[in-house]
């Protein structure tokens, strides 16, 4: 049969391609050998894209190989200062408690398999918690921290991936399912009641609840704000730094900094109620003016938990709410409330959230809401009588 150098005629339209390289750094040498349906002038130029391609390939630096435990620390690592301190120790913790204690992290990132991290898996499932109580039974994690631990993971090993460009392993294992999210927020009406609730059986932490709920400030931003962060003549705050139990840091959760802040508006009724707080913090000599904090300790430092979540528990309980609400239920209140009136752009650009994703999970449509909605497309389509009888 006819042929020329590296195609072999074996038919009709029929050839078998062969292409050799020599990698010119190592001397290396790597060979392909394909049969094609084709004309003689395809296999001709499926032998030059395949030689380059082969060239390419052998060119390409490899990747050294590393372990997932080493990865997994070098990766950690470099977190440092790219993400919130509390953050960066959460992913830390998974990783020692979790992960990096398991026969997975011995593989090389290259040999992880689906497998490898179904099995991981299935043993999360059954690992059981710390009894923390004497007398106290250990009980399985629950489905929503095995969830998390799993994304940790699936992170590390994306990274991996990336890095060594091989195919993540967790693209082909399916996610444990999230448990249905605690209803964290309040409505409108809701909202007023426990402001006013805390305005006069609290007042101290007026200032904190109105800020938190008007800015869906984080609390790790809200209590590492200072006094010079208000700019009441620009009726702006700037957000510059968090703290995470007491270590402040110079950034916030969406990489923000004093040269690039984020700001949140600040209305008249904040205004006023910060200078009413700053009033009583001057009267009562408070310690934490010193450094300029809003809302420090006693002592002067910064807090190490949330104390906003005893203080709202008590105003639901008070004012008969549907929820009770975490301190992080604020947020969720202020992300709904604005969502109804402004566009995603604006709510997202105050709140700091960095995707719409993100943004919908702090969104709670009503049942109202969703009727107006009806209403308001469906009118004009069937002529002024939606939910009438048409004739």
């Amino acid at each position: 049969m006819a042929s020329s150098e590296g195609i072999v005629k074996l038919g009709t339209n029929r050839y078998n391609i062969r292409v050799r390289a020599t990698c010119p750094r190592t001397g290396y040498r790597k060979e392909v050998e394909r049969v094609r349906e084709c004309t003689l002038t395809e296999a001709r130029a499926l032998q030059r894209q395949w030689r380059d391609e082969l060239i390419a390939s052998l060119t390409k630096p490899r990747a050294e190989r590393v372990r997932m435990r080493d990865f997994a620390r070098s990766w950690l690592d470099g977190k440092q200062g790219l993400i919130k301190l509390g953050t960066a120790k959460h992913f830390a913790s998974i990783w020692d408690l979790h992960i990096g204690c398991e026969p997975i992290a011995d593989l090389w990132t290259d040999e992880v398999r689906p497998d490898d991290v179904e099995q991981w898996l299935a043993h999360m499932r059954t690992k059981l918690m710390p009894v923390r109580k004497h007398g106290a039974k250990p009980k399985p994690y629950r489905a929503s921290f095995v969830r998390e631990t799993y994304l940790v993971l699936r992170q590390i090993l994306r990274a991996a991936c990336a890095r060594a460009g091989f195919a993540n392993p967790c693209d082909v294992v399916k996610a444990p399912k999230p448990q249905r999210p605690r209803n964290n927020f309040l409505r409108a009406d809701e909202a007023a009641k426990v402001l006013a609730w805390v305005r006069e059986h609290e007042p101290q932490w007026y200032a904190a609840v109105i800020l938190s709920l008007t800015t869906g400030l984080r609390w790790s931003e809200l209590s590492a704000l200072k006094f010079s962060d208000v700019r009441e003549s620009e009726e702006l705050i700037y957000v510059v730094r968090n703290q995470y139990r007491g270590i402040v840091q110079d950034t916030t959760k969406n990489g923000e900094s004093e040269e690039d802040p984020r700001v949140v508006p600040l209305l008249p009724e904040v205004a006023a109620a910060l200078r009413e707080h700053r009033q009583t913090l001057i009267r009562g000599q408070h310690k934490g003016l010193t450094g300029g904090w809003i809302f420090a300790t006693a002592n002067g430092t910064m807090h190490k938990s949330v104390p906003l979540c005893d203080v709202l528990a008590r105003a639901c309980a008070a004012v008969g709410t549907r929820h009770r609400i975490s301190g992080h239920g604020l947020r969720h209140t202020a992300v709904d409330t604005l969502r109804r009136s402004t566009s995603s752009l604006i709510s997202r650009s105050i709140v700091g959230h960095a995707s719409d994703r993100m943004h919908d999970r702090y969104s709670h449509p009503d049942e109202q809401e969703l009727i107006d909605a009806a209403r308001t497309a469906f009118t004009p389509l069937l002529g002024g009588q939606v939910g009438g009888s048409g004739s």
